[in-house]
């Protein structure tokens, strides 16, 4: 992996170079499949991968790589990527539980603030799009990749997800240890599918699809980006947990075959910082229209609409004025999302007595006493100011709902995002505050 000195900014030069580099060892892997199964069948292959079930296609290609090409084979084995990067099992549980603490806002940040950041890059989205020769898959169904995208961050963020088996198959690691390696083949035949096809991929201008340096900034998206955006939501997050938490995916980085994965938290805000200038901001000044960007932002708006529950779903532009609270207004303006001056304010206004109010004792007291259901009191007492709770919990059970295996017909995949019991951790089980107050009177009512 390569790494960046505290002192020493990436050279737009450096980064020219990571845009010409894949990654190879998994580009061999996907020659070596089509050779014993012929060209273009990657295509299946990419089916099979896009599941977060072992499939035994998986195992096969990875046996067939061990004979054929053994030194292949070790570089994409999860257990040596796993032993290049450094992070320790405390720092690593450390990571995960601020997950556990704060997952609801973590999502939160993931859906409004992550991927419009990735979608803003204006040549490392292109390959989403089917218009620019590339699979297409990304844009058809933005759902399943939204649903497939939440569904590894959870995998990554909660216990065993990570575990490394010492010996035996792919089968035998825990669900994000499968999940990357499945992730990093499939943007292999990626490759593969657009480089084979007649649309020529204009390589000098926009570089190898998902080459290194997007597949860094993708990185940075899931790591420096969530921080920021927990520190946007006035969380006051403790810098060990926060070190933590971009260890685990510095972890996940390896894993996925990324090269360039900043050392600790300055070195990623710093490349962060470098590819923005370079894929965001020099384009948004060149007065370039992200026309990609803008459609898969469009559509992430249209998914979250959906989800709003009554009466929330009056405001149309909620979920457009969360994701301008994130992002800086130049790149929301780039990507389309409309403004709304009164609503944005008070957006603001409310993540900010969310954050400052809440983290008293006296309201937490106050609040177990009034949070009764049924004539029982629960000890995970969520807040009844937090509206990015009850927001994004409406959003994760959208997200449960919905049938991934439907729009693609890949029956040998789970049909719906598995929370690996965050949702009892979390207390979903709970009823809203205007839910219970609801009750309350009916049960008045009744007994009159």
């Amino acid at each position: 992996m390569v790494s960046l000195a505290p002192e020493v900014r990436w050279t737009n030069k450096d980064l020219d170079t990571l845009r010409t580099t894949g990654d190879e060892p998994a580009d061999a892997t996907i020659r070596l499949w089509e050779k014993q199964h012929g060209s273009g069948s990657a295509h299946a292959l990419a089916n099979v991968l896009m599941g977060f079930e072992h499939h035994k296609d998986v195992d096969t290609l990875i046996n067939l790589l061990a004979t054929e090409h053994p030194a292949t084979a070790a570089a994409i084995d999860p257990r040596l990527r796993w032993a290049e990067c450094r992070c320790s099992d405390e720092e690593l549980q450390s990571g995960q539980r601020l997950f556990e603490e704060h997952g609801l806002k973590v999502l939160m940040n993931l859906v409004f603030y992550s991927l419009p950041a990735a979608y803003a890059a204006q040549n490392g989205v292109r390959v989403m799009n089917p218009k620019t020769g590339s699979t297409g898959f990304l844009v058809k169904d933005l759902n399943r990749r939204l649903i497939e995208t939440a569904q590894f961050v959870i995998d990554v963020l909660t216990p065993a997800g990570l575990d490394i088996a010492s010996a035996g198959s792919i089968a035998d690691h825990g669900p994000a240890v499968r999940s990357a390696l499945r992730v990093r083949l499939l943007h292999a035949t990626i490759r593969s599918r657009i480089f084979g096809s007649t649309q020529k991929w204009p390589v000098e201008q926009f570089g190898v699809p998902v080459n290194q340096e997007d597949m860094s900034g993708t990185l940075l998206t899931f790591s420096w980006v969530v921080l920021d955006g927990l520190r946007k939501l006035h969380l006051d997050v403790e810098p060990a947990k926060e070190v933590s938490f971009l260890g685990v995916w510095r972890k996940v980085g390896a894993l996925l075959g990324v090269d360039l994965i900043p050392e600790n938290l300055d070195e990623a805000e710093k490349l962060m910082k470098s590819i923005k200038a370079r894929q965001i901001d020099a384009p948004i000044r060149e007065g370039i229209v992200n026309e990609q960007g803008r459609e898969m932002t469009r559509l992430l708006l249209d998914f979250t609409r959906a989800a709003l529950p009554f009466p929330l779903r009056l405001f149309r532009r909620l979920p457009a004025t969360v994701m301008r609270f994130f992002l800086p207004p130049e790149v929301a303006t780039s990507l389309g999302v409309p403004r709304t001056f009164l609503l944005d304010e008070l957006v603001k206004l409310w993540f900010y007595i969310e954050a400052k109010v809440t983290k008293f004792a006296f309201f937490d007291a106050v609040n177990r006493a009034v949070f009764t259901e049924w004539g029982t009191k629960d000890k995970r007492v969520a807040s009844l100011f937090q509206f990015s709770r009850f927001f994004t919990k409406r959003l994760v059970r959208h997200i449960q709902a919905i049938d991934r295996n439907v729009p693609l017909e890949i029956k040998h995949r789970t049909a719906h995002v598995d929370l690996r019991g965050m949702d009892e951790k979390w207390a979903f089980g709970q009823a809203d505050f205007l839910t219970r107050g609801v009750r309350q009177i009916r049960r008045r009512v009744t007994r009159r």
